[in-house]
């Protein structure tokens, strides 16, 4: 309430109090009212909070509000959120698991892997099949191309690359070059993938001829290197099969990925190369780990299904860093539920993460059990997995 509208309105009448009964269909509703003093009325929903909860949040928005009056000079963003006994208990009674981060980046670590297995099948894609050496040396002489045109640390690489095998050869080309890659879905509008462009000002967007096709006008932008246009193929012939990478912090960025923009422009959100280094330490210890150790420690077959431009895509690209056989499914079969569950069965795939929809058509059909062969199967959607199709997604016996 606007203490203005209290002022006389006509005729020597005014307004001298205001009183309000309100019930609110949103999980939670702030109302403030100025007067001499702020009054903030927090309303919940029972069925969603109850009043303790609510009362924290109340007490947390109070607590902020007592840190800026007193503190005015201080930027919003480096106020602490928490009273200091709650952010106390939560750093005390919550301090997570500490776990060792291999050195270098992810890409180092696949390197390392490439050179103890060069043999040994790293990526399947169609009637396409590249062994460890093979996706070393192809993104070994990609980064070469790539740090000659100035990526190094800090600067950003376009990939509009088709969903292929030489997607996962670009991402870790433009990774061992230091830089940061920025995904472009080629079936967005050619206008969003121009702001995302205009926005990121890459060194360089990396495409094929077919993508190039789909690509806005280059007009003044960034260079377009085309992987299958005779001179980059040729130049990527005499690039060297090894690379020296720059020294790379953990504060670097490794990748660079819009939100969808339903809120408003599109907003580019940047993973560090330390934080990728971290999750994979996760992914090894905490996913991966039992899932090979209940096989005795072989190499399994992993699906592709995410979308480069998600970072889910990344639960899966691990496995292939960790060593594991990596299937990339083309833009139209991984979308098709019915083909993912005939290539898992063909191929024995033995692990994959996919949406509900593929998840559900896996879970009803009785052929998917023989044979056997899948491991892990997460679900993007897995508690509303386990409501509709009364299935738990995870890891399934050896």
């Amino acid at each position: 309430m606007d203490p203005a509208a209290r002022e006389t309105v006509a005729a020597g009448v005014r307004v001298t109090g205001v009183e309000a009964e309100d019930a609110t269909h949103y999980p939670l509703t702030l109302a403030v009212s100025l007067d001499e003093r702020a009054l903030l009325r927090l309303e919940y929903r029972p069925d969603v909070f109850d009043d303790r909860r609510a009362g924290l949040i109340a007490d947390r928005l109070a607590h902020v509000l007592d840190r800026i009056a007193q503190e005015p000079g201080t930027a919003v963003g480096a106020l602490p959120l928490l009273p200091e006994a709650e952010s106390a208990r939560v750093r005390g009674s919550w301090p997570g698991t500490v776990r060792d981060v291999p050195a270098g980046t992810v890409a180092d670590v696949f390197a390392q892997r490439a050179a103890r297995t060069p043999d040994e099948v790293a990526v399947v894609c169609g009637g396409e099949s590249l062994t460890f050496a093979e996706v070393d040396a192809r993104s070994a002489r990609l980064a070469s191309l790539l740090a000659a045109r100035g990526v190094g640390p800090e600067s950003v690489v376009a990939l509009a690359v088709p969903r292929s095998a030489e997607t996962v050869v670009a991402i870790l080309a433009v990774l061992r070059a230091g830089g940061a890659y920025l995904p472009l879905d080629l079936d967005y509008p050619a206008d969003r993938l121009g702001l995302m462009v205009d926005d990121a000002r890459p060194v360089c967007v990396v495409t094929t001829a077919r993508g190039l096709e789909l690509l806005p006008e280059a007009g003044d932008g960034p260079e377009r290197l085309v992987l299958d246009a005779p001179e980059t193929a040729a130049a990527l012939a005499a690039a060297p099969a090894e690379f020296a990478s720059p020294a790379v912090a953990d504060g670097h960025p490794a990748y660079v990925i819009y939100t969808s923009g339903s809120t408003g422009r599109p907003k580019g959100v940047v993973l560090t190369h330390g934080g990728l280094s971290n999750l994979y330490a996760n992914h090894i210890a905490d996913v991966f780990g039992p899932v090979v150790e209940a096989t005795g420690g072989r190499r399994l077959r992993a699906l592709h299904t995410a979308s480069f431009s998600f970072d889910t895509s990344w639960e899966q690209l691990f496995w292939l860093v960790a060593g594991h056989e990596l299937h990339v499914l083309d833009e139209v079969g991984r979308r098709d539920a019915e083909f993912v569950v005939s290539y898992v069965r063909e191929h024995r795939v033995e692990t994959m993460d996919v949406t509900r929809r593929t998840r559900s058509a896996c879970s009803t059909r009785a052929s998917w059990t023989r044979p056997r062969t899948v491991r892990r199967c997460c679900c993007s959607a897995a508690r509303r997995c386990r409501r509709r199709c009364g299935r738990r997604c995870g890891r399934r016996p050896a």
